[in-house]
């Protein structure tokens, strides 16, 4: 590309880290259809060869991918892709996700679930809503708890 190009022509370029532009390359191709849903992404040494970074800054973009609800690593098999869409939020609140990364204790504000736990839940019982209410499917999501550590507040 010619910096000239009336694309950057007077505007200042943004920096980004490795993790975001690896993160920018992966969630366009997913989001283009590159990549399809039900897809295996390439191992994080592949993608560490790829994008010519490390296996740590690959490992970080797997997990921003997750968070936005792209993708789902499954232990022993790889990263999947599950929706072609991020998600608008990545959960009711932020907060299950951000704050363990800072330095305190936030339990009692955020509760000790495991975030990753938190958002499988809450895409579980949101996704039955829906399906109950608006589409007019039975379930029966909300008569035992797959989720034993959320507790659903009418």
């Amino acid at each position: 590309m010619n910096l000239s190009d009336s694309r950057t022509a007077g505007q200042p370029l943004k920096r980004v880290s490795a993790m975001e532009a690896v993160l920018s390359q992966l969630r366009t191709a997913i989001e283009e259809g590159a990549v399809q849903v039900g897809d295996k992404l390439p191992a994080e040494s592949a993608l560490s060869a790829e994008f010519g970074v490390s296996r740590a800054v690959v490992r970080e973009a797997l997990r921003g991918l997750q968070a936005l609800g792209l993708t789902e690593s499954r232990t022993g098999r790889g990263t999947f892709v599950v929706s072609a869409r991020a998600a608008e939020h990545m959960s009711f609140t932020d907060a299950q996700v951000l704050l363990p990364q800072l330095d305190g204790d936030f339990t009692a504000m955020i509760g000790d679930i495991d975030p990753r736990r938190s958002l499988a839940a809450q895409r579980k019982y949101v996704a039955a809503f829906f399906d109950l209410h608006l589409r007019g499917r039975p379930t029966t999501v909300f008569d035992r708890p797959a989720y034993p550590e959320v507790e659903l507040v009418p």
